[in-house]
């Protein structure tokens, strides 16, 4: 691509049409060569290119939400599997690796601004060699010297990597969380400078206002990094951090910013956003009350219901009563992860409740109200607790 030119919309992967710029081991830019950065790819997919040298996905271009995927460089001192002196705006790098040697298998030599940098391999840098991260994720990467490489990092989190060196080497990092990752020799960080990060400091680094606690993520093992109603590194932070965070919501929501990648919301954001998150919805807070089905229900009143959002036949359904022996019989369509109150009225104005802490069942749930036994009429009402 040469200077001042564009890409919108485009799958780019080995064995489509070169109209894009892929030949398989191409040099430098497998994918995507650009002349400088003021090339710009947005909403791409690029997949599965190879380079010798530079930028298995793409050399030298700034892309905006796009994925880079399976890219890789593969010659002795490889470097950026998935990019290459590169400026990324709200990407996903993602299983990209540089090998022989390689310098970040996800990214080298690059800005990173709000990208998902997740399960890239290489030797130095698994997931970023030589780049500037802010506001990024950085989780489930390899590497034989440092999951993050020579590089600046500022409210960004580092979690869930591995390998039998240090998870970040020579890096400068700010208002950082560097957690639960498997290291070897050298620990968490080697040679590192850090301000006001949540970390465990075992080689006397060079650190300020730092501290060691949990950063108490809501679910780690499913992959929900952001942070619990009383982490510590809510307001723990310093100065700003941009406008948005990873997932695209405020930044500074409290009396100051919060470290790592994900701005605390309020109570219970935390859980809904990742909750959107795993059904593949914006979670920048455009899809909150959108019916992603067509349901009659917004995604949030889906959360709290724990349905489908992308299933039109899950939806919180009450089932018209049934005669029985002893009152009548009322049911709903349920899930087994919620709780339920009943509440009945005479004149679908005044409803009052007849029980409550109903434990739900998959599929269907049931409960006799055995004090309907007058003439009626009834009316019931389910909600959730």
């Amino acid at each position: 691509m040469t200077n001042n030119s564009a890409l919108t919309g485009f799958t780019i992967s080995f064995g489509s049409t070169r109209a894009t710029g892929n030949i398989l081991l191409e040099e430098s830019g497998g994918g995507v060569w650009c002349e400088t950065t003021n090339s710009f790819i947005y909403n791409c997919l690029l997949k599965n290119n190879s380079a010798q040298y530079h930028g298995g996905g793409i050399y030298q271009g700034t892309l905006s939400n796009c994925f880079l995927g399976g890219n890789k460089c593969w010659s002795v001192n490889a470097r950026g599997g998935g990019a290459g002196w590169s400026v990324l705006n709200k990407c996903v790098l993602a299983g990209n690796i540089a090998t022989n040697g390689g310098f970040g298998g996800g990214a080298n030599q690059s800005v990173l601004n709000g990208c998902l940098v997740t399960n890239n391999i290489g030797l130095y840098g698994g997931g970023v060699s030589q780049c500037v991260l802010s506001n990024c994720l950085v989780a489930g990467s390899a590497s034989s010297y440092a999951s993050v490489y020579l590089s600046t990092l500022k409210n960004c989190t580092v979690t869930a990597n591995d390998g039998p060196s240090s998870v970040v080497d020579g890096s400068t990092l700010v208002n950082c969380i560097i957690y639960y990752n498997n290291a070897g020799a050298f620990k968490v960080c080697y040679q590192c400078r850090a301000t006001n990060c949540c970390a465990i400091n075992e080689f006397n680094n060079t650190w300020q206002n730092c501290f060691t606690n949990d950063p108490l993520f809501i679910d780690k093992s499913q992959g929900n990094f952001r942070l619990q109603t009383n982490s510590p590194c809510i307001n723990a932070g310093i100065g700003s951090g941009g406008t948005s965070d990873l997932d695209g919501r405020p930044r500074v929501m409290g009396s100051q910013i919060d470290v790592g990648a994900y701005e605390f919301q309020a109570p219970g954001s935390g859980e809904f956003i990742g909750w959107l998150q795993q059904f593949a919805l914006p979670t920048d807070g455009s899809a909150d009350f959108t019916d992603a089905d067509g349901d009659g229900m917004n995604n949030w009143q889906e959360w709290i219901a724990g349905i489908i959002p992308t299933n039109a036949a899950s939806v919180l359904l009450l089932n018209p009563p049934t005669n029985a022996v002893t009152g009548l019989q009322v049911s709903w369509q349920s899930v087994n992860t919620r709780t339920y109150y009943l509440q009945r009225s005479t004149n679908l104005h005044a409803f009052t409740a007849i029980q409550s802490n109903l434990t739900g069942s998959a599929v269907t749930t049931t409960f006799t109200d055995t004090s309907a036994t007058s003439g009626g009429p009834y009316f019931y009402r389910i909600g959730v607790q």
